[in-house]
């Protein structure tokens, strides 16, 4: 049983971050160890007024007790951060604990960044990137990580920014939803075996927060497991996929999240 801190923040009303994380990767045989960036009422975007409670101190104290239990670890998966030093904290974890880090640099969607995020949370989640050994950026996050302006719309600059994004540090760059020729597709390229390789998404009309969170933890739950790059992020795809479908199917309010209890068992 592989052993994973989960680094993201946890709301209470709204299937995403850790909401998501912890069931997913436990369905799927890992023993999960949640450090809360974050407290919020509700996600962000969707519900006006929401709280929020920055943990940087709770993380910084959680990580010093782990070290000394002697705990051990085999990866480390961060999301939703809350403050741009969290990000400094997950580095040097990763080096204590000498694991895999996988990113998720959470922090934009549609063009912008979210509500919570600012260019110093940009800056501090490209330093973590060039520690990751996967990352799993959405269009948007890859934009500004990369510093452009606009999102592109072909395979071939895709694949350029797949490259460009390696090159920053990581082996394997997951790039979701990219758009061409009216089609999703999930994007990715491996550094150390130099494949690229994409995978058609279903294309559903609005918005299903939380997916990014989902997606990301069926892939590294599959690697964990002994899956390949390829094969996880296919199961990540066909598990999103089926999740949205179950909400759209039962009507029910998208502000909560998708519908993955409905699907979860394909996970075991």
């Amino acid at each position: 049983m592989k052993k994973i801190i989960a680094v993201h923040d946890l709301s209470g009303i709204g299937t995403a971050s850790l909401g998501a994380v912890i069931p997913v990767l436990t369905a799927m045989g890992s023993y999960v160890c949640p450090l809360q960036t974050a407290a919020l009422s509700t996600v962000t975007g969707v519900f006006e007024g929401y709280t929020f409670k920055d943990l940087t101190k709770y993380i910084n104290d959680t990580i010093k007790h782990w070290q000394q239990l002697n705990m051990e670890f085999d990866y480390i998966y961060s999301g939703f951060l809350g403050s741009p030093s969290q990000a400094q904290t997950i580095i040097e974890a990763r080096n204590m604990f000498g694991c895999k880090l996988m990113v998720d640099p959470v922090f934009g969607d549609d063009g912008h960044l979210y509500p919570t995020m600012t260019s110093e949370m940009v800056e501090s989640m490209k330093n973590l990137v060039s520690n990751a050994d996967i990352i799993t950026p959405n269009i948007t996050e890859a934009m500004f990580l990369l510093g452009e302006k606009d999102i592109p719309s072909n395979f071939e600059t895709i694949e350029k920014w797949l490259v460009r994004l390696c090159d920053i540090g990581p082996d394997t760059a997951i790039i979701t939803s990219c758009k061409v020729d009216g089609e999703m597709y999930v994007c990715c390229y491996s550094k150390s075996t130099g494949e690229f390789y994409k995978i058609k998404c279903c294309y559903y009309d609005g918005s299903f927060h939380g997916t990014g969170d989902i997606f990301a933890s069926v892939t590294l739950g599959a690697i964990a497991r002994g899956q390949d790059i390829k094969d996880a992020v296919g199961l990540a795809v066909d598990f999103v996929s089926k999740a949205i479908e179950e909400t759209i199917k039962e009507k029910s309010d998208p502000r909560l999240g998708v519908a993955m209890q409905k699907v979860i068992k394909e996970l075991l």
